[in-house]
């Protein structure tokens, strides 16, 4: 009896002792020496940092995509006026924005085979038959045509 009497007695003192000051959990305080707040103001200047990155790229990539759409027409303009060069020249201008188009290609193609059948040069015909494949790959029949008739 006296064994019970002591467990019991303990028991209520041990549960009125962290009813009163909180527990463990309830004393625990951030340590306040500056370095959380430093390392809270650097990650929010690390996520504004990221955002404004997000919206540059988005904004270059819509740019690129502009002046890939503009080559692209002068381009094709250029072929319909039999100003082959100037059609290449677009054509080599757009490569560098990242973008395709099929009926880009082909009349890149159609143009370099213009200059092969001019001047005899394997180069030209090399590159007309890349241009005319990498047309194909992108969707174009009339590449696919073109290369089953020249190559």
């Amino acid at each position: 009896m006296r064994t019970t009497l002591i467990l019991i007695s303990a028991i209520l003192f041990t549960s009125l002792s962290f009813s009163q000051g909180g527990g463990a959990y309830k004393q625990l305080k951030p340590i306040n020496n500056g370095t959380s707040s430093s390392l809270q103001y650097w990650g929010k200047v690390n996520a504004q940092n990221r955002e404004a990155n997000r919206l540059a790229n988005e904004r270059a990539k819509k740019l690129n995509e502009k002046r890939f759409i503009e080559f692209r027409d002068l381009a094709i303009e250029n072929y319909n006026n039999k100003k082959f060069s100037k059609c290449i020249e677009y054509y080599n201008s757009s490569l560098k924005l990242g973008y395709y188009d099929a009926s880009l290609e082909l009349v890149a193609g159609i143009s370099y085979y213009h200059f092969f059948v001019q001047t005899k040069k394997k180069k030209f015909k090399k590159r007309a038959k890349k241009l005319f494949k990498l047309s194909k790959k992108h969707g174009s029949i009339d590449a696919e045509l073109l290369l089953d008739k020249y190559f």
